[in-house]
C-alpha cells in the first residue's frame, strides 16, 4: 500500500512540476580529479570532491539518483546536521533545524523527503560528548527520536509519535517503504523493521534480532529481500558485562564488529566477517553477491579505515581503497555506476572528512586468489580451493590425489620457512622431514572359521 500511495504522489509531483516548473538537479561532473586517487585503487576511479571543510559523512543517494543526504559539523554547526546537495557540489542546503544533535539521514522512495534521527526535543543543545578518558567510545543518546522534513527543511514532522525514549536512529528506508533501525527500546541495541506509512509516519514496528550484542547500520538490498548490518557479540563473562555497563551509561565501545547478513526478517542470519577488527558501514553490492564495508582489519584498534569488498559467503576478500587515512560509508547509486563514499583524502586539516563520488569500475575480471596473498582470509581460501580440486580425488586413501595433496602442503610448509621436526627436536622414528608415516587401515574380512574383526578400532 505506501508504495502504491508513493507513486501516485510522485504523479501527483510530476503534474505540478509540467505546470509551474522546478530547478533541475545539479548534474555529475564527467571528469573528476586524477589527483584524488591512489595507487591501487583500480575498482575506483574518477573521483569527484563535493565537501570541502568540516566533518562530512554518511552521504546517502536519493532514489532518483540525483541528489545525496548527509551529516555535517562544522562552519557554524557545532554538532552533526543534515545536508543535502547535488552531484556536482552545488546547492548545499542543510534542512534539519540547527538544533541539537542529528544523525543517520536517508531519503524516502519518492525523494521529497528525508529522514532522519534527532536530540532537539529534548534540547537545543548539542548533547555531551562521551568522556575520553575511558577510551574510543561511541555515544547512544536516549533522546534521539526520528523525523522526517521536506528536503526544502520544510515540514519537520515526529515519524513515531508517542516513542519510547530510547536510541532510535540509524534508519534506513527500502523502494518499497519498508524501514530498518536500530533501538534500545528494549533493553539492548537490536534491528527494528517497520514501513513508512502514506502519512510518512513509522508503522508496523517489529524486532528482529535479540541476541546480545550491538546490532546496526544496516541496509537493505536493492530488491528489499536481504539486509545486512554490523553486529558486536561479546562472549559471556567479561566482555558481556562490559558492554552492559556501557549501555547503561548509553555508550557503547566498537572494538569488534563483524558484518552480518539475514532475511529481511531478521532469518537465516549469517555471519559473514571473522575480522577481529571494526567492521561496519557495509552495503550490498547491486547483484548483492558481495558486500563493501570499512574496517581498520589492517590494524584493529588504529584510526585508518579502508573501504572492503567481500563476498556474502565470507570469502574473496579484496580491498578497494587504499588513502591510508579514513575511507567509509560507501554506498552505490541506484543505477550501480557510481559510488559515494566518505573520505579523509584531501583534508586541509587533520581529520577533517569528506564526500566522494567515484565511477565504479565493477569486479569483473578478478585476478585469482593466489596463497601468498597478504590477506590470510584469501590464503585459506586459496588453499582450500586447491585442495578441493577433481584432480584431488576427494584426497582419499591411495589416491594419487592425497599425494598431490601432501606435496602441496609440504610446498606451502617449505615455502612458510616452517621447520621440519628433524630440524626442530631431532630424528625421530619413521620421520621423514614434513611426513611421518602412520599405519591406515582400509578394510577388514572375515572367512567361515572366523567370525572377529581382527582390527584394532
Amino acid at each position: 500500500m505506501a508504495k502504491t500511495l508513493w507513486l501516485a504522489s510522485s504523479l501527483v509531483s510530476a503534474t505540478l512540476v509540467g505546470i509551474w516548473g522546478c530547478t533541475t538537479a545539479p548534474s555529475l561532473p564527467l571528469v573528476g580529479d586524477s589527483s584524488l586517487s591512489f595507487p591501487k585503487e583500480s575498482r575506483i576511479s574518477n573521483l569527484r570532491q563535493l565537501t570541502y571543510g568540516g566533518t562530512n559523512a554518511e552521504a546517502y543517494w536519493s532514489f532518483d539518483g540525483r541528489w545525496l543526504s548527509f551529516q555535517h559539523s562544522g562552519d557554524g554547526d557545532s554538532c552533526d546536521q543534515i545536508y543535502t546537495i547535488g552531484l556536482d557540489g552545488t546547492k548545499k542546503q542543510r534542512i534539519s533545524s540547527g538544533k541539537g544533535r542529528t544523525t543517520c539521514s536517508y531519503y524516502s522512495p519518492n525523494n521529497k523527503y528525508v529522514v532522519y534521527s534527532s536530540t532537539h526535543a529534548a534540547s537545543p543543545s548539542c548533547p555531551a560528548e562521551p568522556d575520553k578518558s575511558k577510551g574510543y567510545l561511541w555515544p547512544i543518546y536516549p533522546s534521539y527520536q526520528f523525523y522526517r522534513a521536506k528536503t526544502d527543511g520544510t515540514e519537520v514532522t515526529p515519524m513515531e509519535p508517542g516513542a519510547p525514549s530510547a536510541y532510535n536512529a540509524e534508519m534506513t528506508v527500502c523502494k518499497d517503504g519498508s524501514a530498518i533501525f536500530t533501538s534500545d527500546r528494549n533493553g539492548d541495541l537490536d534491528l527494528y523493521l517497520g514501513k513508512i506509512d502514506s502519512k510518512g509516519m513509522l508503522s508496523d514496528v517489529k524486532q528482529i534480532t535479540k541476541t546480545l550484542g550491538y546490532d546496526g547500520g544496516a541496509f537493505f538490498s536493492e530488491d528489499c529481500s536481504k539486509i545486512v548490518w554490523r553486529a558486536s557479540r561479546p562472549k559471556p563473562g567479561k566482555e558481556a558485562q562490559e558492554y552492559i555497563d556501557y549501555l547503561k551509561q548509553h555508550l557503547v565501545k566498537p572494538t569488534t564488529l563483524e558484518i552480518w547478513t539475514s532475511d529481511r526478517d531478521g532469518g537465516n542470519a549469517q555471519q559473514v566477517t571473522n575480522l577481529g577488527a571494526a567492521a561496519f558501514a557495509p552495503y550490498f553490492t547491486p547483484d548483492k553477491s558481495r558486500i563493501l564495508f570499512s574496517s581498520n582489519l589492517r590494524k584493529p584498534g588504529g584510526r585508518n579505515f579502508d573501504i572492503f569488498m567481500i563476498k556474502t559467503n565470507g570469502t574473496d576478500l579484496e580491498q578497494i581503497t587504499h588513502s591510508n587515512t579514513f575511507d567509509s560509508f560507501p554506498m552505490f547509486s541506484p543505477d550501480g555506476k557510481y559510488l559515494a563514499f566518505s573520505s579523509n583524502r584531501n583534508a586541509r586539516k587533520p581529520r577533517e572528512t569528506n564526500v566522494f563520488i567515484a565511477d565504479w569500475n565493477g569486479y569483473t575480471n578478478t585476478p585469482e586468489l593466489t596463497m601468498d596473498d597478504p590477506m590470510a582470509a584469501n590464503r585459506f581460501y586459496a588453499m582450500v580451493r586447491e585442495l578441493t580440486k577433481p584432480d584431488m580425488e576427494g584426497r582419499g586413501v591411495t589416491t594419487a590425489g592425497i599425494e598431490k595433496a601432501e606435496a602441496l602442503v609440504i610446498d606451502r610448509f617449505e615455502h612458510l620457512g616452517l621447520k621440519t621436526t628433524e630440524q626442530a627436536i631431532g630424528r625421530l622414528s619413521g620421520v621423514k622431514d614434513y611426513e611421518h608415516a602412520i599405519t591406515i587401515i582400509t578394510g577388514v574380512s572375515a572367512d567361515a572359521k572366523d567370525n572377529l574383526l581382527k582390527a584394532d578400532w
